[in-house]
């Protein structure tokens, strides 16, 4: 055997152990990943219905422009006073429609596929209405508020709602817990009213 023949075998052998080491590595990784806590249902639920409101702050991250990040709380009339935009009409809207709405804003006439994110601070107090009524969304909470009136808060419901059947879910003990409902009930914030599709 030439020297040549044993240099080439052991290059293939130290390439086979770098080979099946990594191999070796590729689910350790995986696993890392999959034990990092992971958002709970619940929360993942109230992120989704989130829409902006007076008195509570955004925080707002411009990519590589600290200029432009920092928090910003609403105002009563729903507006935020953003660098260089000035006033924004931001009430209504999620996080990321506010994310998107900046985005364009700031591409339009300032920088050049800016990259932006928004996380919101709930300062105010909020109910939740879902499922058959016409306009889905967040609205403030007032003591004494009604299943009725955040229903009518959200236009109604929709005909093809089983009102009688309305839920809200409630978070006690750290736990979401669904609770049967007349309309004459009262909510506490942060409560989800969810109103059923009627099966008739």
């Amino acid at each position: 055997m030439t020297k040549t023949d044993i240099t080439s075998k052991i290059i293939i052998i130290i390439l086979f152990f770098f080979s099946f080491t990594a191999c070796l590595t590729v689910p350790l990784m995986a696993s890392e990943t999959e034990l990092k806590e992971q958002p709970s249902d619940v929360a993942e639920e109230y992120s989704a219905l989130y829409k902006a409101v007076p008195d509570d702050v955004l925080t707002i991250k411009v990519y590589e422009n600290p200029d432009l990040s920092g928090a910003f709380t609403i105002s009563q009339d729903g507006n935020i006073v953003f660098p260089l935009l000035g006033l924004i009409k931001v009430s209504g809207l999620s996080a990321g429609e506010i994310e998107r709405l900046l985005t364009e804003m700031l591409g339009k006439d300032y920088l050049y596929d800016p990259i932006v994110s928004v996380t919101a601070t709930i300062k105010s107090q909020l109910v939740y209405v879902v499922g058959e009524v016409k306009k889905p969304g967040t609205f403030p909470y007032k003591s004494g508020m009604t299943v009725l009136k955040a229903i009518t808060l959200a236009d109604g419901a929709t005909l093809k709602a089983s009102t009688r059947n309305t839920v809200i879910k409630r978070i006690i003990n750290n736990k979401e817990v669904k609770i049967n409902v007349d309309m004459s009930d009262t909510l506490q914030p942060d409560d989800i009213v969810e109103v059923p599709l009627s099966f008739w």
